[in-house]
């Protein structure tokens, strides 16, 4: 009998757990793409140390305008709220699971969706 480690859960359920009802908001295919964009990066920034978290957070703003630039001040400011809330629930959700989302997607099934998401291996 080997000691192998117990497989950690999907990180797609983790994730889908951790930002449960955020998910859900949005009628189309790309507001929940954002929507599960934003949950990753809430969940890359959780699995940072307090100091480089503060510090990705106070750039998000400006990643965030070359990305979609014209995008109102207002807009960003209330993403970096749900940014915030969702770091909170990764961090007392899943403390130890410091998986980096690499990709994630939105896909449509029947009359619903689901979602998929690649990350790096724990080592």
């Amino acid at each position: 009998m080997t000691d192998e480690p117990t497989p950690l859960p999907k990180i797609s359920d983790r994730i889908a757990e951790m930002a449960a009802g955020f998910l859900l908001v949005g009628e189309s295919l790309i507001e929940r793409q954002n929507r599960l964009n934003t949950a990753c990066t809430a969940w890359n920034f959780a699995c940072l140390n307090r100091k480089e978290r503060k510090h990705q957070l106070e750039k998000y703003p400006e990643l965030y305008l070359k990305q979609c630039p014209g995008e109102s001040r207002e807009k960003i400011a209330n993403i970096i709220k749900d940014i915030e809330i969702l770091i909170e629930r990764k961090r007392k959700l899943f403390p130890d699971d410091n998986r980096t989302v690499v990709k994630a997607r939105v896909v449509r099934i029947d009359t619903g969706f689901r979602i998929e998401v690649t990350s790096t291996s724990v080592d």
